[in-house]
């Protein structure tokens, strides 16, 4: 829109012919109103009409917002395309008070429901207008009706569910609920189960959060959605729906039969870790020991399964022995000239699951035996830069720590410079891996597929590193990450961190409290967890000294400490150092991958020499 707006009547709106331009797209969604719009605005931007261009671009942009159904009370935002560090912009400050009050005028007379529920829906969040919540509500459901597809279901599931989040926060007593659940009952009837991923899920799961629907016909509806899902290897949709059975079951308050359905659940992880083991010798190894994995720790939070537990775990060890011949898999060459092409390549045409995972594994932290032998190579060459000692100081110009000399004749304070270059060395891997790994890809993802936190959750569930209760922070921690929205990322996911580290020591028996002499416990920050041989022992020592750089030494980036004392400002959170941060995170997510990959190097000597032998 131009600086200073054109005034525009209701007139030129209705005849502008915007709604030619709608009637033009290849489909009935804004993303793809707004791309045309747009490119039709600036088409016209050299014309002497400056009536249409304004129009075209007012709409153009209220059809790019992206809708996120995370957020009840705001839930629209900017496309996230923009580099890493652009600052975030709040939607509502792109449009005048004008165009707002024109557009509430005009709003009623839209034809296009997808493009009518856009506009009152902004209205609605921008001025509370109950009349436009209604219509809105109204729009969205037409609007999926029109988007209905039992295999391209995400976009008529948005606006139901948006439908539904509008309808809640109106209350009982507006009527609007019970609309919106006849619409998603009329779904589920219309499918009866027959549509082949998530659709009916998502509807029961609506049902279920608003205390609807008939639990009988719901757990029946669930249970022959997982047998199919399974019977066609699609374990990750059993699973889905074994969980909604289960929570019908709860609703319907038999204890019995919700247990029943989650050890259904636990189950489909080991039937998926034999398909993807394959019996042709095209399957892997590697990732059925992952399914195992998670299978163990389903199995253990069930309580009462350890007969079960020690038989997967028998079959995870030697699944374990048989994947160290893929390991050679994982590693990635970094090729700068050619890694962002790569990358690119690697996480295309993929569903999101395997685009993350194949994400993760790119994801390499430094090794600390190679940083070790580059920092004495270069002290030895160039001696003069590391005879005296220095200083790091941060933003404000105030003394944080001292460089120690790495040509001292005290052994101590040769290790601590040597240690103190290796901090700095590993910076620049994460420059590069950030720059062309991980932002390559995630823009590629955002690009292929419209993420919501649920698509996390198969990730983070049943998941050794992930405490129970704490998936749904993970996930949203690792959804604003993909999006680029480092600051609610990194707020987020670093606590959550410095408590899963506690929590897997606490599984390995270790003590991570302390008491003083009046018998206070405090837990242990991530300033004594991170030096613990048993977190070492689970990661291998590359990670931790990865996580010790990024998060808590002063030589590093120490993200940890700056963000709980307050002292990164706000451009500070859109930075390299954060979005390593959050790939690292999703790396330290696919934990069993990363306990094999360590653990299978580690033993593969002793392993060939059982094999001589």
């Amino acid at each position: 829109m131009t600086e200073n707006s054109v005034q525009i009547t209701e007139d030129d709106f209705y005849n502008s012919g915007y709604d030619d331009i709608i009637d033009g797209c290849d489909g009935k969604e804004c993303y793809k109103y707004a791309t045309n719009l747009l490119q039709r605005a600036r088409e016209l931007e050299s014309e002497s009409d400056l009536i249409k261009p304004e129009i075209y671009t007012l709409i153009g942009r209220l059809a790019s917002l992206n809708l996120r159904s995370e957020s009840v009370l705001h839930p629209f935002s900017p496309m996230p395309s923009e580099p890493i560090d652009t600052e975030p912009q709040d939607f509502i400050q792109i449009f005048n008070g004008e165009h707002l009050n024109l557009l509430k005028k005009v709003v009623s007379n839209i034809n296009d429901f997808e493009l009518k529920a856009r506009i009152s829906d902004v209205l609605w969040v921008i001025a509370r207008d109950y009349k436009m919540a209604k219509l809105a509500i109204n729009a969205y459901l037409e609007s999926a009706k029109i988007l209905e597809h039992p295999e391209q279901w995400t976009s008529c599931e948005k606006r139901i569910h948006r439908a539904f989040q509008l309808s809640n926060l109106l209350g009982k007593k507006s009527g609007q609920i019970e609309k919106v659940i006849e619409h998603i009952e009329y779904v589920l009837d219309k499918y009866n189960g027959n549509d082949p991923l998530f659709l009916s899920q998502r509807m029961m799961s609506l049902l279920l959060e608003s205390k609807h629907g008939d639990p009988e016909k719901y757990i029946k509806l669930s249970e022959k959605c997982a047998v199919d899902a399974e019977e066609k290897n699609n374990f990750h949709r059993a699973r889905a729906y074994w969980q909604v059975k289960a929570e019908w079951h709860k609703y319907d308050n038999d204890i019995e039969k919700e247990r029943e359905a989650l050890l259904n659940s636990a189950e489909s992880y080991v039937k998926e870790a034999e398909f993807k083991r394959g019996n042709d010798g095209q399957g892997s190894y590697l990732v059925a020991s992952h399914f195992l994995q998670q299978a163990i720790e389903a199995y253990r939070r069930l309580g009462n399964t350890k007969e079960r537990v020690d038989r997967i775990h028998s079959k995870l060890l030697d699944y374990e022995k048989q994947s160290i011949n893929e390991m050679q898999q994982c590693s990635t060459e970094f090729d700068v000239s050619k890694s962002v092409k790569n990358t690119i390549e690697k996480v295309s045409g993929k569903d999101f699951y395997d685009a993350i995972f194949a994400l993760s594994l790119m994801v390499q932290s430094p090794k600390v035996e190679n940083l070790r032998k580059e920092v004495r190579k270069l002290a030895n060459k160039y001696p003069l830069q590391h005879i005296m000692g220095g200083v790091a100081v941060n933003h404000m110009g105030k003394v944080i720590g001292r460089q120690a000399s790495i040509l001292s004749s005290d052994p101590k304070e040769v290790e601590e410079a040597t240690r103190q270059n290796m901090l700095k060395h590993a910076e620049l891997h994460r420059l590069l891996t950030a720059q062309a790994v991980i932002e390559p890809a995630r823009h590629q993802i955002i690009l292929e597929h419209n993420s919501q936190s649920n698509n996390f959750m198969p990730v983070v569930h049943n998941n050794p590193f992930v405490p129970e209760n704490r998936e749904h922070i993970y996930a949203l921690g690792l959804l604003k990450g993909l999006e680029g929205d480092f600051l609610s990322a990194a707020h987020l996911l670093i606590p959550q961190i410095e408590n899963s580290m506690r929590y897997i020591l606490r599984e390995k028996g270790v003590i991570t409290s302390g008491i003083d002499s009046k018998g206070i416990q405090d837990e242990r920050s991530l300033n004594d967890t991170l030096f613990t041989p048993e977190i070492t022992e689970v990661f291998g020592p590359d990670i931790v000294f990865d996580l010790q750089g990024i998060l808590i030494e002063r030589f590093g980036e120490n993200l940890r400490n700056r963000m709980a004392h307050g002292l990164m400002d706000y451009t500070s959170f859109f930075s390299i150092d954060v979005s390593y941060l959050w790939a690292l995170t999703l790396k330290l997510c696919c934990w069993p991958l990363i306990i094999h990959e360590y653990q299978g190097k580690k033993n593969i000597e002793s392993v060939r020499e059982e094999k001589e032998s």
